[in-house]
């Protein structure tokens, strides 16, 4: 019973950490994951799913790998589990149980074979001739016998796919100390996505199919590149612009037009204010500041040109002004041509104000002369 619960832990802790090894996980048949040396082959467009190689290798077109150390062409699994994607290598739907991968032999057109064809290699296809091995292989790449397209079967259901004598290069897979590395620069392969990019374009070439069963020699010196265009930010539609325009245009003109209203209703307050401030001040003046009795009239002239449409204030005689107590009060002092202004202080000019303050002293004289005197005058 111990020992049930021990398993069972064990392999509830230990299998999550055995799958989650390999970031992107590749299968060499539908449901059945393969090594972990056998990773995605990241070409420079994004896919939903990836074809595999063996890390070190060559990833080729065609869903096709190449081994520099064996010189084997080959094909081995893909990201897929259901093993339904265009980039799962159908192998020629030979048994995988006897082999994983298949040896790829290129088919010349030479002495009757077939012409550009790339066949099977695999343990369930052998013309029985001494170059094919027909027992079942390794999963790891090896090298087998020499074997040639003749040695091989040839019909339709052996061939992998029709190509050229050279096949284009997808991408170089790196070594093993390199893996970490490589799972972080193309962490997000994992997710469906689609850019447009450009690759460079490398070409590994195949040797004579009557060399080997599975060999080839690569042209490839470098690793391929690819420069992805960044996909352009989302811009916001025109109509969204217009309507968030009149937007701020409405709140600027609900703000700024009371703004300016009250600046002016303030502006206003303040100059009738200080023009009320200063008319006070000038009655003030004059009820608490009288000219002196005897005072010339003169003190209040003005000797400065007039400006336009104004007549010239002429200076007035600076002989005091002594009237009896009959005598009527005069209207005008003697001299002063002084000509009506249009604008009329509301506290009168200071000729009307020094006048009425002279009339005023005269009445008094008067009323004490008449009463000395014993008699009353009331001026005319």
């Amino acid at each position: 019973m111990h020992l049930n619960l021990i398993s069972a832990f064990y392999l509830v802790t230990l299998l999550p950490v055995t799958l989650s090894r390999t970031p992107h996980p590749c299968y060499y048949d539908a449901n059945k994951p393969a090594s972990d040396d056998l990773i995605p082959c990241y070409p420079s467009t994004l896919s939903s799913h990836y074809s595999c190689c063996r890390v070190g290798d060559k990833c080729l077109e065609q869903n096709a790998c190449f081994d520099s150390d064996t010189q084997v062409t080959y094909q081995y699994g893909c990201t897929d589990a259901s093993f339904q994607d265009p980039h799962c290598p159908q192998k020629c739907h030979l048994d995988t149980e006897e082999s994983h991968w298949v040896g790829l032999v290129f088919c010349n057109g030479t002495r009757g074979l077939p012409k550009d064809k790339w066949l099977c290699h695999h343990p369930s296809n052998c013309a029985g001739k001494g170059g094919c091995d027909e027992r079942a292989w390794d999963e790891g790449i090896e090298r087998m016998w020499k074997t040639g397209c003749e040695d091989l079967k040839r019909g339709d259901e052996y061939v992998a796919f029709e190509a050229s004598f050279t096949l284009s290069d997808i991408a170089a897979l790196p070594s093993s100390s390199r893996l970490a590395s490589y799972w972080s620069v193309n962490a997000e392969r994992t997710k469906p996505l689609v850019t447009s990019t450009t690759a460079s374009a490398h070409t590994t070439t195949a040797s004579s199919g009557l060399s080997s069963s599975a060999t080839a020699s690569s042209t490839l010196t470098s690793t391929p590149t690819a420069t992805s265009t960044p996909s352009a930010a989302p811009t916001a539609p025109a109509s969204t612009r217009r309507r968030a325009a009149t937007i701020g245009l409405g709140v600027g003109i609900g703000f700024g037009v009371p703004v300016l209203l009250g600046l002016a209703g303030l502006t206003l307050f303040y100059i009738r204010r200080q023009h009320k401030k200063h008319e006070a001040v000038l009655a003030t003046l004059a009820n608490e500041y009288p000219p002196e009795k005897g005072a010339a009239a003169d003190s209040y002239a003005h000797n400065a040109e007039a400006g336009p449409g104004y007549a010239h204030t002429a200076e007035l005689d600076s002989t005091p002004i002594v009237e009896s107590c009959g005598s009527p009060t005069p209207s005008e002092l003697p001299g002063s041509s002084v000509a009506a202004t249009p604008y009329q202080s509301p506290i009168g000019s200071p000729e009307m104000v020094q006048g009425e303050l002279n009339r005023k002293e005269r009445m008094s004289v008067c009323v004490e002369e008449g009463r000395n005197a014993g008699v009353q005058e009331v001026p005319g």
